[in-house]
């Protein structure tokens, strides 16, 4: 018999400093504030995860706030539904999509353990494996070489570009270096 404990909440920041910078058209960056949101209730914890790109308005305070005010919905769906049969109660924001995010994954990772079961065990089964998709920034091409030896686990390349004079010279670089397949990212690039 399982004791009933209270339901906590918490969200825990934490930096991912990236091997190499991540060039894109806003700016290099060396890493990415992330914030775990963290579910414990019945002996049960689980886990959730937010990205928290600065190109991105959400924070790790703003995180910590809108999931804050969840928690009584949290509550109720833990306790009376089955969140993969009811995701609609799931708690959403538009305003706090990464916080969203990370909230749904610790609430559908906790249902999973408390219910002896894995994520996957939710989805239908799959006998394809997914594309791969490796990407490769215009900051990359100094360790191309180190990026071409981890390629032999993707499909194909993602190439992102920054919108200046020189993406078509990185891609032919790129073509001269590999047959592999890419498509391009430019998101913000031409914005």
């Amino acid at each position: 018999m399982i004791k009933r404990t209270k339901l906590k909440i918490n969200v825990h920041p934490y930096f991912l400093e990236f091997i190499h910078p991540f060039a894109l058209a806003h700016g290099t960056r060396k890493g990415t504030q992330l914030a775990f949101v963290k579910i414990e209730f019945e002996g049960v914890v689980a886990y959730g995860e937010a990205s928290l790109p600065p190109y991105r308005k959400e924070t790790v305070d703003s995180v910590k706030k809108w999931i804050e005010t969840q928690k009584e919905q949290v509550f109720s769906l833990l306790t009376t539904n089955n969140p993969f049969k009811n995701n609609e109660l799931i708690p959403f924001s538009t305003e706090h999509p990464a916080a969203s995010c990370a909230l749904q994954s610790a609430i559908l990772h906790w249902y999973a353990i408390a219910n002896n079961k894995k994520l996957s065990d939710f989805f239908p089964p799959s006998n394809s494996t997914p594309a791969l998709t490796l990407t490769i920034t215009k900051n990359d091409y100094e360790f191309i070489e180190e990026k071409l030896n981890l390629a032999t686990h993707f499909n194909h390349f993602k190439l992102k570009l920054t919108g200046s004079n020189d993406d078509i010279d990185f891609v032919k670089a790129i073509r001269n270096k590999t047959d592999l397949s890419f498509c391009i990212d430019i998101n913000q690039g031409y914005s």
